[in-house]
């Protein structure tokens, strides 16, 4: 999958489809951190409900998602509503009910980018055998997400040298022109001081 297309949206749509049917749930999402405000936001999600949760934005730390972000460990809550740290902001938003959620840490090299979660499998509950086959999937995602940066960042810098090219032959040219000029004022000054 990872190969099939250089378009990250699309890529990501593409391993959150096939991660919902493989785990057989009602949703999936990817939320990453805004780093100017620090909050998190949903960057990619499945389900009937994708469109609203775009607009739903966590504060640092908030819910399920922000204490997996913030201590980059793993949490299987098979019922949600028990736990301390489940914020049911997303499902009013929403008018959904999250049953059971499964949220993992998406890093590069223990560094934090975001989460990785599943909620309600139709099935049954969640089990360790999907915290670690999750785990898998998220590891991929977030070299995905990294490769994507690179890449960003890499049209950004050879933007940064265009740029640079262009100013430099720019004054090159504009050199150019001002010293024919400055030789021109020199030759019509020289002959004027001998007209008089």
């Amino acid at each position: 999958m990872l190969n099939r297309t250089n378009e990250l949206d699309e890529l990501l749509d593409i391993i959150l489809s096939e991660t919902e049917n493989i785990f057989d749930v009602e949703g999936t999402s990817i939320l990453l951190e805004d780093k100017n405000s620090g909050q998190m936001y949903f960057y990619v999600a499945t389900g009937e409900k994708k469109d609203i949760l775009h607009t739903i934005k966590m504060e640092r730390g908030e819910g399920i998602c922000g204490y997996v972000f913030e201590t980059n460990k793993v949490l299987l809550e098979n019922n949600p509503s028990d736990n301390t740290f489940f914020c049911d902001k997303a499902d009013k938003s929403t008018n959904f009910v999250t049953k059971n959620i499964l949220c993992v840490p998406l890093a590069l090299k223990d560094d934090p980018i975001g989460v990785l979660e599943l909620v309600n499998k139709i099935e049954s509950e969640f089990n360790e055998n999907d915290v670690e086959f999750l785990k898998a999937v998220a590891a991929q995602v977030s070299l995905a997400l990294e490769r994507a940066r690179l890449h960003t960042e890499k049209i950004r810098s050879e933007r940064l040298a265009t740029i640079g090219e262009t100013v430099a032959g720019l004054s090159h040219c504009i050199k150019n022109i001002l010293n024919g000029l400055k030789g021109g004022a020199f030759i019509v000054n020289k002959n004027l001081a001998t007209i008089e």
